[in-house]
């Protein structure tokens, strides 16, 4: 009996200790598995930021100026040798619902824009036609790809075309492309963005240069309020020198692609100094023209004009700013000849064959000039009297 008793305990004691088990088991089966980190995807955008970071290019900004994002054009000090902004309807004399930014070249004799048309909009282009311009016609090779296309800029070699639209491959919002005019098909070449620093995240619109002044300008809204925009002052190199990623923190390379401070990009103190020296002087000669809007012009022996509001033809009143334009290209080429004749002066015979040729040639077109002043003159000062004596 004492033997049974004994078989009963020990096979109790097996039990409990195999139930104690079971728990122990369950206990370690059923602890809180630690949580895995949430992997977060990123955007396209931010894979094609990080795409372009190890081109950002090398740039000196000089300056920067924040301005109304509808009214930013008149805040771009653009020398006359850039050619100039304005808008859809000053330059058409028609309104327009978008009436979107123009730009016309040095010459005066074409411009670019963006189609007033709501449901199609592209880029544009139209030639000089007596006093009026030619119909409109659209950009060849641009291509559906981009929304909204607006701003553009053709540099003075009548190629490069720089603008601001909405890609689908962009950076995000409106971002800054250039492309090159085929001049024997007539059609440009597909565009491509003009990456870091000058697009970014936000919307970025400009792009202009001013070759004799060797300064350039881009547009964008970002850290900005939504009404305004930042306007950047940069010098412009011959060609694009992009930033060496492996002699510089990530850290580093990104604030200078993001434009964190323009002080960073401040390397070389001269250089800054001198662009800011030639920036100060280009403000200054836009301020005194925009001073002598009061000037004289004699329509005949009874009436003077000293504004351009007493032009009584709208026509005119265009007339008459492209006509200061060619009279300041001619005050330039003229400051040009002589310094061409002067280095003619203390040349050798060598230099003096090479220099003969350019020197007649800028002779030939500052005759030309003279003449197209003189001409428009004219036209201005007929049409003036015409429209008085009907008054």
């Amino acid at each position: 009996m004492k033997a049974g008793k004994r078989i009963v305990l020990a096979l109790l004691l097996i039990a409990l200790a195999g139930n104690v088990a079971a728990q122990s088991r369950k206990k370690k089966t059923t602890k809180k598995q630690k949580a895995k980190p949430v992997v977060v995807e990123k955007t396209p955008q931010e894979r094609l930021f990080e795409e372009m970071l190890p081109a950002t290019a090398q740039i000196l900004i000089i300056d920067s100026v924040v301005a109304d994002k509808h009214d930013f054009l008149k805040a771009i000090p653009l020398s006359s040798d850039a050619g100039r902004f304005t808008t859809f309807e000053e330059c058409f004399g028609q309104k327009a619902e978008t009436n979107p930014h123009v730009h016309v070249n040095s010459f005066g004799n074409r411009c670019y824009f963006a189609s007033p048309d709501t449901m199609r909009k592209e880029l544009c282009s139209a030639f000089r036609v007596g006093k009026g311009w030619s119909q409109p016609q659209p950009l060849n090779g641009i291509g559906d790809a981009f929304e909204e296309p607006d701003y553009p800029f053709m540099m003075s070699d009548g190629i490069t075309l720089y603008f601001g639209a909405k890609n689908a491959d962009g950076l995000g919002g409106y971002d800054i492309f250039n492309t090159l005019l085929d001049t024997e098909s007539n059609r440009f070449y597909k565009p491509q963005n003009i990456g870091l620093p000058f697009n970014s995240t936000a919307n970025d619109y400009l792009y202009a240069v001013s070759e004799t002044d060797t300064l350039g300008w881009f547009v964008t809204d970002r850290n900005q309020p939504e009404d305004k925009v930042c306007i950047y002052t940069f010098v412009p190199t011959p060609s694009r020198r992009n930033y060496d990623a492996s002699e510089m923190a990530a850290e580093q390379l990104e604030r200078l692609a993001v434009v964190a401070s323009i002080a960073d990009t401040w390397t070389d103190e001269r250089e800054r100094t001198r662009a800011m020296q030639r920036l100060e002087r280009l403000r200054k000669s836009i301020g005194r023209k925009e001073h002598q809007t009061a000037f004289t012009f004699i329509v005949n022996d009874e009436t003077v004009y000293r504004k351009i509001e007493d032009f009584k033809s709208p026509t005119n009143r265009q007339e008459i700013v492209e006509l200061f334009q060619k009279k300041e290209r001619l005050e330039n080429e003229e400051k040009r000849l002589e310094e061409l004749r002067l280095k003619y002066h203390y040349a050798n015979a060598s230099q003096r064959r090479q220099l003969h040729g350019e020197i007649t040639d800028m002779e030939r077109r500052c005759r030309n000039l003279e003449r197209e002043i003189h001409e428009q003159e004219k036209a201005i000062r007929n049409t003036e009297n015409i429209l008085l004596n009907k008054s």
